[in-house]
């Protein structure tokens, strides 16, 4: 009986722990990672850091998740006030989230659907803007497909 007990016991610390250090697409063990599918984690990871790029204004480091092409064509700052409707001077995101993530069965296609709060400065106006961002696998890495996105 005490052996059940202590294989129960065992059994719930373990998922506690593996719940503890889930992600959306897999585990995060430190240094390690055990993808479920390394294609959406990697979206997952690059969409989270372009928005982090662009709530922190950091409009080089967002250029950089597109391609050569696509970053000497556009104007990025001008694309964001597009997209979120306004100046990215006056833009504070509050917050975002990345609420899924598709790739196509061909696995050279993704899109991610994210929710940002934004308010725009010098106002108390608070928006939940939904967006959805259109990315391409070129040369085994994933790219931000700028006019799709943006």
């Amino acid at each position: 009986m005490k052996r059940i007990g202590m294989a129960v016991i065992l059994v719930v610390a373990l998922a506690a722990v593996a719940l503890a250090v889930a992600g959306h697409y897999g585990v995060d063990l430190g240094p390690y990672e055990l993808a479920l599918n390394r294609d959406k984690k990697a979206l997952h990871n690059k969409m989270t850091g372009f928005l982090e790029a662009i709530q922190f204004k950091d409009f080089d480091k967002a250029a950089n998740y597109h391609n050569e092409e696509d970053r000497s064509k556009r104007n990025l700052a001008q694309l964001i006030e597009s997209k979120f409707f306004i100046k990215p001077e006056l833009l504070n995101i509050m917050d975002f989230r990345l609420d899924r993530v598709w790739i196509t069965r061909a696995g050279d296609r993704g899109r991610c659907l994210t929710t940002s709060t934004v308010r725009q400065l010098n106002t108390e106006e608070l928006r939940d803007i939904e967006a959805m961002f259109y990315w391409a696998k070129e040369n085994g890495e994933w790219y931000l497909k700028l006019e799709s996105s943006l």
